[in-house]
């Protein structure tokens, strides 16, 4: 869950589901609610079947979860993110955010399985995330093929990282992320390491 507008301490009840989060450190002092921050919550089965860890939690906006299954030791690195638009107060630097996400990434991976997700206010159109006649990649599917900076950001990193994005493809077309009065938009994503793709059947 991404801007959850929650405040340190705040945690979000849901029945059956245990609440992981990452508050923004700032905060307005005349605020009258949280700003940023990201969580989610984890179906008491799988708590029961996993060990879960917080990997890091020391950017604002960013969680690192571990999750180990108790019975064969496969373990899944799950990074929820959230990237303030440029308008935000809290604007964050586009390249550093992925830089510092880039290094997170190498530090993890040989931890187990990643899947990267969040609201990165990007929008890639529909740009290849994958070199074109060297990977073996059906192009995504998309509704949204509006271009920005960030969306350049986010290409140039899960290129980099030799990653691919979830949005598009496994049975889902593409759809708008993001519906507002301002309009449609896809910016909310989930990327995983192009050779562990095939772990992942349905999105």
């Amino acid at each position: 869950m991404c801007e959850t507008f929650l405040r340190s301490g705040d945690i979000l009840s849901v029945p059956n589901y245990m609440w992981f989060a990452n508050y923004r450190i700032k905060q307005h002092e005349k605020a009258k609610r949280g700003s940023g921050g990201v969580g989610g919550g984890i179906h008491n089965w799988i708590v029961r079947l996993c060990n879960i860890e917080i990997l890091d939690d020391t950017r604002d906006s960013v969680l690192w979860l571990k999750l180990k299954c108790k019975y064969n030791g496969t373990s899944l690195c799950i990074c929820a993110c959230y990237l303030p638009p440029k308008s935000s107060v809290h604007a964050a630097n586009a390249e550093a955010f992925f830089d510092d996400l880039e290094t997170e990434i190498h530090h993890y991976q040989n931890e187990g399985s990643l899947c990267i997700c969040g609201d990165f206010n990007a929008r890639i159109g529909d740009t290849a995330d994958f070199i074109e006649g060297v990977d073996e990649l059906e192009p995504r599917c998309t509704v949204d093929y509006t271009e920005n900076d960030f969306g350049d950001w986010l290409i140039n990193h899960i290129i980099s990282t030799n990653m691919c994005v979830l949005n598009g493809r496994l049975g889902d077309t593409g759809q708008f992320s993001c519906i507002s009065q301002k309009g449609r938009s896809m910016v909310d994503y989930a990327f995983v390491p192009y050779e562990q793709l095939h772990f992942w059947k349905e999105f």
